[in-house]
C-alpha cells in the first residue's frame, strides 16, 4: 500500500506527487483519461504549428509555473495586447481595455456586509458604470467565465484586488511548446512505474469512514471494478466532477457544504485553421485580439501574435457557452463563422473559401471536466476556503478551484494547490 493516493493526473495531481516523491513519499495515482493533463491538452495540428484546446494563456508571470517553464528550458512568449472591437459598423481600437475594466473592479467591496451577484453588483452601480457595462460584462463572461446570477461579489473582489506579478512589465505569456510539455516535463520528473500510475480508471466511489480512505474506481480497459485504499488520500479534481460524478460513502456534509460556495464556469473554444491570414488587413497594427458586442455568440476571437500562423480562435464563456455545448458540433462552428463575418465584415461564403479545418472540445460535456474552470459563488455561512482544508482527517483536495486571488481558474493555480496539500500531508507523516 502506497502512503498516499491521488486521484487525477492533471496539473494539480501531478504537483501533489511531484512534492511527495521528492520527499521521499511513495504515492499512487488514479487517472481517468489515457493521458496526463486533464484540462490541459496540446494538439499537434501540423508538422509547424500546435494548437490547445484547453489552458492556453500564462497569467501572471507566477514563480510556480516560470520556474517550471525554465527548469525544463521550455520557451514562452509574450501575448500581445492590442484589442479591436466591431461597434457602430467599424472596427476601432480599444485603447485602455485593462484600465477600463480596472474602473470597475475599483468598486468591488471584499468587505461588504451582505454579498451580492455580481448582476446586483451592476444594478447597484448601473449609473457609474453605464459606458463601461458591456465591456464588464464581456470581461465577466469571457475571461472569467463566469453566470452573473451566480458569481459572488466578495469573491471577485478577493480575487481582483491581488497584485498580479510581472515579468519586466509584462504579465500575460504563452508557452511556445504547448502546455502539455510543461505536463509531459513534470510527469518525467516524478518518474512513477507502471504500478505507481494508472489509467482508464474511473473513481465512482469513496470510502470514507475507513482508517484508510479507500475508493472504487472502474478499470475501463477490462470493465472491471477495482479497490485501491492508502492513509491519506488527495481528490485531484474538478469541482464540476467532485460535485456530480463522486459518490461519497457515508456522506461528507462539510464537503457538500463547501462546493455549493463554488461554480464551475462555462467556456467553449473553436480554434480554425485558414488558408490566409485575413485578419491582418483589418488594422494597420498587429492583430491581437478581436471582439463584438457580448450578446453574439463567440464574441472574442484571438491571433497566435506575435507569430503570424493561420489560426485564429473563437471563445464563448459564461451561460451562453453552457447553451450553446449543447448543440451540434457543426452548429457552434456555424455560430462562429457567423459572428467572425461580422466582425471582418467578410461574408459567410468567403470565409467558408478560407476555412482549412477545425479543432475543439467540449469540456462542458466531458464526463471527467464537467465545465472549464471555477469561481467564487455568493458567499453562504461557509466559505469556499473550506476545501483548503482535510476532510475526516485524511482526505485531501486539490485543483485551481482552492486557489487564491489571481491565481484562481489558471494552471499555476493547480499546481500551487497540488504542492500545498502534499506539504500539508508531510507535516503529518
Amino acid at each position: 500500500m502506497k502512503k498516499v493516493l491521488i486521484i487525477g493526473a492533471g496539473a494539480s495531481g501531478l504537483s501533489c506527487a511531484k512534492t511527495l516523491s521528492d520527499a521521499g513519499v511513495a504515492c499512487q495515482i488514479l487517472e481517468a483519461r489515457n493521458r496526463i493533463g486533464g484540462r490541459i491538452w496540446t494538439l499537434q495540428a501540423s508538422p509547424a504549428h500546435n494548437v490547445e484546446l484547453g489552458a492556453e494563456f500564462i497569467h501572471g508571470a507566477q514563480k510556480e509555473l516560470i520556474d517550471l517553464l525554465e527548469q525544463h528550458q521550455l520557451s514562452f512568449e509574450d501575448l500581445l495586447d492590442h484589442h479591436l472591437e466591431r461597434k457602430d459598423s467599424e472596427l476601432k481600437n480599444i485603447s485602455g481595455f485593462w484600465e477600463k475594466v480596472e474602473k470597475v473592479n475599483a468598486l468591488l467591496n471584499p468587505k461588504i456586509k451582505k454579498d451580492r451577484s455580481m448582476q446586483d453588483f451592476l444594478i447597484a452601480h448601473r449609473k457609474k458604470i453605464s459606458t463601461l457595462k458591456d465591456l464588464y460584462v464581456s470581461y465577466l463572461e469571457g475571461f472569467q467565465a463566469m453566470d452573473l446570477h451566480l458569481a459572488g461579489e466578495k469573491g471577485l473582489a478577493e480575487s481582483e484586488k491581488k497584485e498580479v506579478p510581472e515579468l519586466n512589465g509584462q504579465s500575460q505569456f504563452r508557452p511556445l511548446p504547448g502546455y502539455s510539455s510543461v505536463m509531459e516535463g513534470l510527469f518525467k520528473d516524478i518518474q512513477l512505474s507502471s504500478t505507481e500510475i494508472h489509467f482508464e480508471h474511473e473513481v465512482q466511489q469513496v470510502l470514507t469512514n475507513a482508517k484508510n480512505p479507500a475508493v472504487v474506481a472502474l478499470n475501463l480497459k477490462k470493465n472491471k471494478l477495482q479497490n485501491f485504499a492508502a492513509p491519506f488520500l488527495v481528490l485531484a479534481l474538478p469541482v464540476g466532477v467532485l460535485k456530480s460524478s463522486l459518490y461519497f460513502d457515508p456522506p461528507l456534509p462539510d464537503l457538500t457544504q463547501a462546493l455549493r460556495t463554488v461554480e464551475t464556469g462555462h467556456a467553449l473554444r473553436i480554434t480554425f485553421q485558414f488558408k490566409e491570414r485575413f485578419w491582418e488587413s483589418l488594422s494597420k497594427k498587429p492583430v491581437a485580439f478581436l471582439h463584438i458586442d457580448p450578446r453574439e455568440y463567440f464574441p472574442t476571437w484571438w491571433t497566435q501574435m506575435p507569430r503570424r500562423t493561420p489560426f485564429l480562435t473563437a471563445w464563448q464563456g459564461g451561460p451562453k457557452a453552457f447553451e450553446i455545448s449543447h448543440l451540434k458540433e457543426s452548429e457552434q462552428v456555424q455560430l462562429a463563422l457567423q459572428t467572425l463575418s461580422k466582425i471582418t465584415d467578410l461574408s459567410f461564403t468567403a470565409l467558408k473559401k478560407y476555412y482549412v479545418n477545425h479543432f475543439v472540445h467540449n469540456w462542458t460535456l466531458d464526463p471527467y471536466a464537467r465545465g472549464a474552470y471555477s469561481y467564487v459563488g455568493v458567499h453562504e455561512k461557509t466559505s469556499w476556503k473550506r476545501l483548503q482544508k482535510p476532510f475526516h482527517e485524511n482526505i485531501y483536495l486539490a485543483g485551481e478551484a482552492l486557489s487564491e486571488g489571481a491565481d484562481r481558474g489558471t494552471v499555476q493555480g493547480a499546481l500551487k494547490s497540488g504542492r500545498e496539500a502534499a506539504e500539508k500531508i508531510l507535516r503529518r507523516l
